[in-house]
């Protein structure tokens, strides 16, 4: 039987999803996968990985604060992301003209929110801030197949209008002017261990839920047989006083497991 592993890596055994020890945990990370032996003590190792604090990069196995506007680079992961700044021609610069510099980080000249004007005298001089926006016909627009609601974008919904040009977010399909499941399918909502929903459009579905056995364990969704007939969908979630994050494996794939949450 094929499974079909949506979000995260699970096992299947004779049928059945189960829980499974899958990845390295950070004290692993002395024992030859990461060696930090060789490395400076501020390198850190986070979930089977070893990498620099958030707001640095790694240079010879070195940790470096991320550089601001003006610094000298060596490579886009040099400059501080955050701050809106690529290495261009070995120095931290704004990405493109539409930001300015104010202490010493780029911030939007003219932002600008949905249904605003952002381009005059047909030249875009405005940034549309909102995520997943853009600047279309001198107006801050949603990214199709994104729709607006209030200042924010998002997918269609079940049910809602829909056109050729108006497209629905998979695995709906604009059917008489509305998103729904295809053919004779129906519409099946599975809750992600991270609260998330997971719409399945299938003839048929039995949805399997249980909880992980504990820290480094496989967590998350997966799926197998036929949306044209049955599938099952197993749910892993963590126990109350743990988090489904991602992790990587020795062979350097990412997996998803339960970890304690942060304090």
């Amino acid at each position: 039987m094929k499974v079909y592993n949506t979000f995260t890596s699970l096992i299947l055994l004779a049928g059945f999803v189960e829980s499974y020890l899958f990845c390295y945990k950070d004290e692993h990370c002395s024992t030859g996968y990461c060696d930090v032996k060789l490395l400076k003590s501020e390198i850190v190792c986070q979930y089977g990985k070893c990498g620099c604090p958030k707001g640095q990069y790694m240079r010879y196995n070195k940790c470096f604060p991320k550089r601001q506007h003006g610094d000298a680079c060596h490579g886009f992961n040099e400059c501080s992301e955050e701050d809106n700044l690529n290495c261009i021609q070995n120095i931290c610069k704004c990405r493109h003209d539409l930001y300015k510099v104010e202490n010493r980080k780029c911030v939007p000249k003219k932002p600008v929110k949905l249904g605003e004007k952002c381009r005059f005298n047909n030249k875009v001089e405005g940034l549309c801030i909102v995520e997943s926006s853009y600047c279309k016909y001198d107006t801050c627009t949603c990214i199709p197949p994104l729709v607006r609601d209030g200042n924010i974008c998002r997918r269609r919904q079940y049910k809602e209008a829909c056109s050729t040009k108006e497209k629905c977010p998979p695995p709906f399909s604009c059917i008489n002017k509305k998103c729904e499941c295809r053919q004779d399918k129906k519409l099946f909502k599975v809750t992600k261990p991270n609260g998330e929903t997971w719409n399945v459009c299938s003839k048929d579905a039995e949805i399997i839920k249980s909880t992980a056995k504990g820290e480094n364990h496989s967590c998350g969704t997966a799926w197998a047989g036929s949306m044209e007939k049955k599938i099952k969908i197993w749910v892993i979630s963590c126990p109350d006083h743990m988090t489904c994050a991602s992790c990587t494996d020795a062979d350097d794939s990412v997996k998803s497991v339960c970890r304690k949450k942060a304090t």
